[in-house]
């Protein structure tokens, strides 16, 4: 309740309701509500507001093949290269790669799904051509889609 100011338990959030005049007094309380939350889960992540953003947008669209940094930056409002130098002094890994790293979990966690066939797998992570996320799966993993899946299963 620390995050409405004045209201410390069940009885004074239900009285702030019931003396409220207006639809617009409760929408204020809403998004009081609403940005003291955000503020509390900011606060508790070892990430600044920037990254947390940033890696919230991508876990959204990673499997948009047109995610891009430049695309991630746009949405962030930044430069693609001062989001590169952010991303990279907190995360240690560059924007590129960290999406990278995400298209592969989710790629093994796909492939541990017998009913998608690797083509279905390349789209759901955001590769457009089947061929060229194998290889990618390949260079990363050092095993094919279907070796991973193979030895997954046994």
């Amino acid at each position: 309740y620390e995050i409405l100011e004045g209201i410390t338990n069940d009885e004074e959030l239900d009285m702030t309701f019931e003396f409220t005049k207006s639809i617009y007094d409760v929408k204020k309380i809403l998004n009081d509500l609403a940005k003291g939350l955000a503020d509390k889960l900011n606060s508790m992540s070892k990430y600044s507001r920037v990254i947390n953003d940033a890696i919230d947008y991508i876990l959204k669209n990673y499997s948009d093949p047109a995610l891009s940094i430049q695309k991630i930056a746009d949405y962030m409002r930044l430069s693609a290269t001062h989001l590169n130098v952010l991303f990279k002094q907190e995360m240690k890994v560059t924007l590129k790669q960290y999406l990278s790293n995400l298209r592969m979990e989710k790629a093994k966690a796909f492939l541990e799904n017998e009913h998608y066939n690797v083509s279905e797998i390349a789209g759901l992570c955001g590769y457009t051509n089947a061929n060229y996320f194998a290889k990618v799966f390949k260079e990363s993993i050092n095993l094919t889609p279907l070796e991973f899946r193979k030895q997954r299963n046994i």
